[in-house]
């Protein structure tokens, strides 16, 4: 199938679920087939913000939420593949000041066997401390308290 069909099947197939209003977000799609310089396909559908009726497009800006673990997962391991960086690594070689530091590695980091506390579940987390910027240093000082 040429780049240009499966583009063509994938927007068809896309366009159906928007139909059926199944499509609640937008989709970057790249083709290796279509050459490094072919745009990506985009495709949204459903609300961005339904209270007031805006609809989801290409250039929506999501929250990426718990994706980010896989993300920071692949390039750590990335650095251990390269030799910067070993699973046994203690946190302490980072954090020396974070509670525990010593004894925790960066393979529990990874597994979620740190026995860090859920601070998400933090009363003033999602009010107020998830949705201002904050430094890594601010962070850390937080997880200090």
């Amino acid at each position: 199938m040429s780049a240009s069909a499966l583009h063509t099947s994938i927007h068809a197939h896309l366009d159906a679920w928007r139909a059926r209003d199944c499509l609640q977000g937008s989709v970057a799609l790249a083709l290796p087939s279509a050459g490094p310089q072919a745009a990506p396909l985009l495709a949204s559908g459903g609300l961005a913000d339904p209270a007031h009726g805006l609809p989801n497009v290409a250039t929506t800006r999501f929250r990426l939420g718990s994706l980010s673990k896989s993300f920071t997962a692949a390039a750590v391991l990335q650095q251990v593949q390269a030799g910067r960086l070993a699973l046994d690594t203690p946190l302490a070689r980072f954090f020396p000041r974070f509670p525990w530091a010593r004894e925790i590695t960066v393979l529990h980091l990874l597994q979620h066997r740190a026995g860090l506390s859920n601070y998400t579940a933090a009363p003033d987390y999602w009010g107020q401390r998830m949705r201002l910027p904050h430094s890594p240093t601010q962070l850390l000082d937080w997880l200090h308290e």
